[in-house]
């Protein structure tokens, strides 16, 4: 159908010297209107960042609702996951698909390369020319009474890395027991930054040796999460479809002025 559109679009154009200009105007407008509609995109796809220990991998068990032993590794202050990003999902919880990333390291893994692994795995996604598997979302997760400086920086890279392709990035602040501690860090992220802030506890904790804390924020998260990503949806969708019709639509041009090349030599022939 789209494909066909662009087709009509290009026959319905007579003056061959705008051809082009023309063509590519308003196939964007197509390509678009088709993204906002786009049926093959059926996950929320999004990738953890953030400190080693700070909860990436108990946070992803939990959302998925991960048996035992289905569970990935979880540790505290230590690097769980230790390769390249890869994707996690569960049939309980088709929606989501989460990817996690290796944990900053102080002294150990430089923020350049955790950005670049980043990176280097959304691009991967676009490259599999299949829009269900594009991330939509960054979740920077972080825990703790202050933030390393190592962890500012790394989220200010981000911010200005992903700022201009549409995916939005949420402050995950993953162990929420105490509200002055949430409060002044919800604080710290609204004065220096212009994310979302979430607080969750991703699993039941015990806190003053015997009172229970059950989880708590995880629908907030999924819901804000949803929310913010929609224009991600449709970028990446666009973005994929716009760079595929091109090359279609430069070969329908080029064969629509080679057969207009043909008929003016036939008249000038003929004469």
């Amino acid at each position: 159908m789209l494909f066909r559109s662009i087709v009509n679009l290009i026959n319905s154009i007579k003056d061959e010297e705008k051809l082009e200009e023309k063509a590519f105007d308003e196939v964007k407008n197509i390509v678009y209107e088709n993204a906002k509609k786009n049926k093959s995109v059926k996950h929320l796809n999004i990738i953890l960042a953030g400190p080693s220990g700070v909860g990436k991998s108990t946070l992803i068990n939990s959302m998925l609702n991960f048996t035992n032993e289905e569970c990935i590794d979880t540790g505290i202050g230590v690097p769980c996951t230790m390769g390249e990003p890869k994707y996690y999902e569960s049939e309980k919880v088709p929606l989501l698909r989460l990817a996690d990333s290796r944990g900053i390291e102080k002294g150990e893994y430089k923020m350049e390369d955790l950005n670049k692994s980043i990176e280097l795995f959304i691009q991967g996604q676009l490259d599999s020319e299949n829009p269900d598997y594009f991330v939509h979302c960054i979740w920077y997760c972080i825990t703790g009474t202050r933030l390393e400086q190592i962890e500012i920086d790394t989220l200010k890279e981000l911010s200005k890395i992903y700022k201009s392709n549409s995916i939005p990035i949420i402050v995950v602040y993953t162990r929420a027991l105490s509200t002055p501690i949430i409060k002044e860090m919800e604080k710290f992220i609204k004065d220096n930054f212009t994310h979302d802030f979430i607080p969750i506890l991703a699993k039941k904790d015990i806190i003053l040796d015997d009172i229970e804390v059950n989880p708590r924020g995880l629908d907030e998260l999924k819901k804000i999460s949803v929310l913010r990503s929609k224009e991600a949806v449709k970028s990446s969708c666009y973005e994929f479809n716009f760079s595929k019709t091109k090359r279609e639509v430069q070969e329908i041009i080029k064969k629509k002025k080679e057969s207009l090349d043909t008929i003016l030599n036939k008249i000038l022939s003929d004469k």
